[in-house]
């Protein structure tokens, strides 16, 4: 869809959105992506659980102290 079309069918992509994800364009080259709020938090929370995730694995495997990263800069 373009960016001119959401301008003038807002109310119409707004209704959309609940259903999926509708991708925005300008000149031929998609700018946004507009998604539900209920899509938004829930991504929000994946990327969460995966940082998350990501702090354990880290933790787990041992990390430098930001003192130690600092030093090697």
């Amino acid at each position: 869809m373009t960016s001119t079309e959401v301008q003038n069918a807002f109310g119409k992509v707004l209704q959309h959105v609940t259903v999926e994800p509708v991708m925005i364009a300008r000149n031929n080259t998609i700018v946004a992506v507009m998604l539900s709020r209920a899509e938004y938090e829930r991504l929000s929370q994946l990327e969460d659980y995966y940082l998350g995730m990501k702090a354990l694995e880290a933790e787990k495997q041992g990390y430098m102290e930001p003192e130690e990263a600092m030093r090697l800069l």
